[in-house]
């Protein structure tokens, strides 16, 4: 993961597609999505880009909202 920091302190990653290069997850460069924050790459990390699963986590976010 390359990282890099914005002028707030705030770490920044290079987004890759894991499925591009599975050597060690590093990136070979030709697969790079994008400038993320930490915690969102991480997200999409832990998802592993599947966009069901992270439907589901909204999903789940959404039914234990807070009653007002």
């Amino acid at each position: 993961m390359i990282q890099t920091k914005r002028p707030s302190g705030r770490e920044l990653s290079i987004d890759h597609g894991h499925s591009c290069c599975p050597q060690g997850g590093r990136s070979c460069g030709k697969c790079v999505r994008g400038v993320l924050c930490q915690p969102c790459n991480g997200m999409l990390g832990y998802a592993q880009d599947d966009p069901e699963i992270l439907k589901e986590g909204i999903n789940y976010l959404l039914s234990h909202r807070p009653q007002r």
